[in-house]
């Protein structure tokens, strides 16, 4: 099975299965491209998932490698080249972002439900905040990277409609 953007819809356990066997960055990141896994909310899996997925499957090889053949051997080095490209894209992927407009935008387009249920933040602060009661700069960093992102993510959707 395919998702929208045609990447591959494996098991979780098969999508970590798929990534064990590759010994340079080029085919890592060609393959990554290529498939995915539905998380538990049977959603597709965030860029930030899949990666911290990947981390861990070779974390375990590096680990099992230098157990086996030694740090300086070549596997145990093509799998941390690997393992050191992934733990850079998850870098770039926990940076923050907060923008006032994607959270004006959400508060405007999706039910207060939708966005407690998928952020984790109370409806109450959210009626709050769609009242005006609470300002939106006045929002944790946090909060507001949040809804920032799962306003981007709506949009990422409406668009592709």
């Amino acid at each position: 099975m395919r998702n929208k953007d045609n990447k591959v819809i494996l098991s979780k356990d098969e999508f970590k299965n798929s990534l064990r066997h590759y010994r340079n960055v080029e085919e890592f990141k060609k393959h990554f491209n290529e498939v995915t896994y539905n998380d538990s909310q049977d959603n597709e899996a965030s860029l930030k998932k899949r990666l911290k997925t990947a981390e861990n499957v070779y974390i375990f090889n590096v680990a099992i490698q230098k157990d086996i053949a030694g740090k300086d051997d070549e596997i145990t080095k093509d799998y941390q080249y690997i393992l050191d490209y992934i733990q850079t894209e998850l870098k770039k992927e926990e940076r923050l972002e907060a923008d006032s407009e994607d959270i004006e935008w959400l508060l405007q387009n999706a039910t207060q439900y939708q966005i407690s249920k998928e952020t984790g933040i109370a409806q109450s602060k959210l009626s709050n905040l769609k009242s005006g009661k609470i300002k939106i700069e006045n929002l944790t960093f946090k909060v507001a990277s949040d809804l920032t992102d799962f306003s981007k993510k709506i949009q990422k959707n409406v668009k592709k409609c």
